[in-house]
């Protein structure tokens, strides 16, 4: 993002997304959007306890390790924008930037990563929702429930402060061990080695979740009555259907299992959608494509990538042993930070992200059950079509909300039908600078520029799909190999359904619900997403092609296109006109 500055250059504003600035200030700076992780509009509840506190919590984060950024963000017409000031005087060349973070800064804060994250932050983390799942949001007098939802949202601001500073950690641990390794190869032999693969194959939560469940569809798989239900049986109905036998109900038991156990993964980003342990189609779908893999050994398959990642590291150790003057031991030092950072980067979304807020949801939508019960709303989801701040209100005051939702909705389908621009506010005439941390946290959303047409700064465009099959999109080599498939284009987890084993995810990005889903699928692109995002950490653990980060493949790939994955290379060949 670009800093305000002297002689910025204002952008104009389409006229299909007006735009009232509440502060005339903000025209001056540069507000971005990106549909990676918010496609669609948000809720007002939705941006208010999802998406704004991670970014309040961010700047105090960022303030406290020196870094002179703070970001300010605004809903407009239903879609987060997002802008930067550098609050301190630009670093000069040469400098190591505010802060004066450098080596000694980074091996301080990355030793023992596994450990602060098991005996400091993960016991923390659980003392939050103990303290949330005491409390009665369904029973609680009025003005109770007014003190526990303050008492949420500053255990909503504490979480996400925590979760910045741990994201921004295994950032530097990974993003430094690797400029490090590469540093030493290139400049003895001029060329890189691939230090991701040394760091794959440590089993997260995420992996547990599939193997789980890739466990329950080797059990249908020995079980007719089971088996017939899930393959064939419309989601809505199988649920009731499994209950019908003996068999299937012994079945339905195990899933309900796994339900408690992972089913508070869903659609974190919009807070109004349901978990899976609320609707459960997704997991049905996901089964559904397991149990066509009645020959596969999903274990076996992870811990090929474990068995890879021994090897590449067996060969990098003979190669820096014969190189003059390596510190080998330091090598394994950030090794073992690194290894640690991969791992903890696909853990702390499922404690951080998706179990933190499906309990917000949970007692959110408890709250909007009381609104009902009042005559209040229409419906307990009903509650996401409010501010906080009128939340709060309806508990001081019994305020019917009814009309305003009605309202709220209409203007949201209205938002719906908007093309967002990328860019608001005004084009600094000088961009903001680096810093170290900065850098690192890129790796997570960093893009490449493609070749061919890609969307305006302001405006919609519609580019045509490139009319000669051969034409290729960039993005980042994010997991090696080379597959072709059809192209299956995904909004969400939500649409595991019209996924068929051995096709190619096409997708904006994707966020730790999707993980269940890989062992579905032979290859990977994205639109967004840097080398250390969830759909390239994933990607490398599952073993599939990846390129992520085309900004363009969900526009210019079409559904069921025959395409190729290059994840070696970071090439997306189009290799037939659909």
């Amino acid at each position: 993002m670009l800093q305000a500055s002297a002689g910025n250059r204002p952008l104009p504003i389409p006229p299909t997304f007006p735009v009232a600035w509440d502060d005339p200030g903000d025209v001056e700076l540069l507000w971005g959007y990106s549909p990676a992780y918010y496609p669609k509009p948000l809720l007002p509840l939705e941006f208010a306890v999802g998406a704004l506190p991670p970014l309040v919590a961010g700047n105090r984060v960022l303030a406290r390790y020196g870094v002179p950024v703070e970001t300010q963000t605004r809903l407009i017409n239903g879609y987060p924008y997002s802008a930067n000031r550098w609050l301190g005087a630009p670093p000069m060349t040469g400098e190591r930037g505010a802060g004066e973070w450098g080596e000694r800064e980074t091996i301080a804060l990355i030793r023992q990563l596994r450990q602060r994250w098991e005996e400091e932050w993960l016991p923390e983390i659980k003392s939050h929702l103990t303290a949330w799942q005491a409390v009665d949001f369904s029973g609680a007098p009025w003005p109770a429930l007014l003190t526990q939802l303050d008492e949420s949202m500053a255990r909503v601001d504490r979480l996400q402060e925590l979760h910045i500073e741990v994201g921004l950690i295994f950032f530097i641990a990974i993003q430094h061990f690797e400029s490090w390794l590469q540093n030493i190869f290139v400049s003895a032999t001029g060329e890189k080695v691939d230090a991701y693969t040394l760091l794959a194959g440590f089993e997260s939560t995420g992996a547990q979740s599939s193997q789980t469940l890739w466990q329950l569809s080797r059990s249908a798989l020995m079980q007719p009555e089971v088996y017939w239900v899930l393959r064939e049986c419309p989601p809505a109905q199988a649920l009731t259907a499994l209950q019908d036998s003996d068999e299937g109900q012994e079945f339905f038991a195990e899933l309900q299992s796994y339900l408690q156990a992972y089913g508070y993964q869903g659609d974190k980003n919009y807070l109004s959608h349901p978990t899976w342990q609320e609707e459960p189609t997704p997991v049905l779908h996901i089964l559904r494509g397991y149990l066509a893999q009645s020959t596969r050994n999903l274990a076996d398959d992870l811990h090929a990538t474990a068995t890879r990642r021994e090897a590449a590291l067996a060969t990098v150790r003979v190669r820096l042993a014969a190189l003059p003057n390596v510190d080998c031991e330091h090598f394994e030092f950030l090794l073992k930070c690194a290894q640690e950072a991969t791992w903890l980067r696909e853990e702390h979304p499922h404690w951080l992200d998706l179990r933190i807020y499906a309990t917000i949801r949970h007692n959110l939508v408890a709250v909007g059950q009381r609104f009902v019960q009042a005559g209040l709303l229409a419906a307990p989801a009903d509650i996401f079509y409010l501010t906080l701040d009128e939340v709060r209100a309806t508990l001081r005051h019994s305020t019917a909300r009814q009309e305003l939702v009605v309202q709220r909705r209409a203007l949201y389908q209205q938002y719906a039908a908007y093309t967002p621009p990328t860019l608001l506010g005004s084009i600094p005439a000088q961009p903001m600078p680096n810093h170290p941390l900065l850098a690192a946290m890129a790796q997570n959303s960093a893009e490449l520029p493609v070749t061919g047409p890609t969307p305006r700064a302001n405006g919609p465009t519609a580019p045509a799909l490139p009319a000669a099959p051969g034409q290729t999109l960039r993005g980042h080599a994010a997991s090696a190999g080379c597959v072709r498939g059809r192209a299956r284009l995904l909004a969400s987890p939500a649409e595991a359904g019209r996924l068929h084993v051995g096709d190619i995810l096409v997708t904006v990005n994707t966020t730790p619900s999707w993980t269940s889903l890989y062992a579905n699928i032979a290859g990977l692109v994205t639109d967004a997403g840097g080398i250390l995002s969830h759909a390239a950490v994933v990607a490398r653990e599952f073993g599939i092609p990846a390129v992520v980060g085309t900004r363009a493949a969900t526009t210019l790939i079409k559904e069921g296109q025959l395409i190729e994955v290059n994840g070696s290379e970071g090439v997306v060949k189009l290799m037939e006109s659909r």
